[in-house]
């Protein structure tokens, strides 16, 4: 078999895999916690069961896990103060 023949194999069975993880996290009822256990205001929400994840930082008061820096009004932003733990949105 060709270098281009295995390469393209295997590129096949790596598609094939991260479907299946897409549809297990899609079925997944996410438990979101901290990426970093041990440092849970760095982190970002992970799924302790799927190992989803969110691109904003943790929030343990969030319903959602994630910090949200909507105004309560739903009209605006405020980066100062997540709406839940009051973070900001820029990390020291």
């Amino acid at each position: 078999m060709k270098a281009f023949e295995t390469i393209n194999q295997i590129r096949g069975e790596i598609r094939e895999k991260q479907e299946r993880i897409a549809e297990i996290q899609a079925r997944c009822v996410h438990v979101w916690g901290p990426s970093r256990p041990d440092c849970p205001s760095s982190s970002f929400p992970i799924c302790n069961e799927c190992s989803s994840e969110k691109h904003g930082w943790w929030c343990p008061q969030s319903p959602t896990g994630e910090c949200d820096y909507s105004l309560p009004s739903g009209r605006g932003f405020n980066p100062d103060s997540c709406r839940y733990c009051h973070q900001p949105e820029e990390r020291k």
